[in-house]
Order: C-alpha cells, then sequence, then structure tokens
C-alpha cells in the first residue's frame, strides 16, 4: 500500500475530514458495529424493565417517602425503613383495596 493509499483511506470521503483516522470506531467491522449498537439497546431495554419492575413492585416506596418528607417536613426525623414498612403493611391490611395479591 502506498502512501496515498493510506492517506485517502484515513480521510472520510463524506466530510473529507481525516475523523476516521482518529476514530476507532471507524475502524471496526461492520459486523461489531452492529452487536455494539444491538447489545447497547438491549442493556438499555433491561435497565428500562428493571426500573419499571422496581417502581410496580414498592421496591423505591421508602426512598421517595424520605425524599417528600424532607420536603414537607424540615427538620423532623422521618420513620425509619423498618417503621415505614409496618405502617404500610398495616395499612394495607386495615384498609384492603382491589388487587391481585
Amino acid at each position: 500500500m502506498t502512501d496515498r493509499e493510506v492517506v485517502a483511506h484515513d480521510v472520510d470521503v463524506t466530510t473529507g475530514s481525516n475523523a476516521a483516522a482518529h476514530d476507532p470506531a471507524s475502524r471496526r467491522s461492520p459486523a461489531t458495529r452492529l452487536l455494539r449498537r444491538s447489545w447497547h439497546h438491549m442493556t438499555r431495554a433491561a435497565s428500562g424493565i428493571r426500573w419499571y419492575v422496581h417502581e410496580l413492585m414498592g421496591d423505591t416506596a421508602y426512598a421517595k417517602y424520605v425524599a417528600r418528607h424532607e420536603v414537607l417536613h424540615p427538620g423532623v426525623e422521618p420513620l425509619t425503613e423498618r417503621a415505614f414498612w409496618r405502617q404500610r403493611t398495616d395499612e394495607a391490611e386495615r384498609a384492603p383495596v382491589a388487587r391481585c395479591c
């Protein structure tokens, strides 16, 4: 390969810039780029599903309670996590609502 071919190969044809020579992603094969892009989309989807399940199951309820308590009652100590869940369970048993379980 001559020097002229190396320079022509490194220059981006659409923009005429030399960005391709400095971008490692541009030197990857199309299959590798496709796999990386697919992996990114799968992990992003899995992250969204994980967030949805945590919200649905109420795993973030205590953190939301503490944040809201600090806004509404500054300087007052919030319930401990154990007391919060006990109060929440007692309330659910005392006043049941239509639910699947």
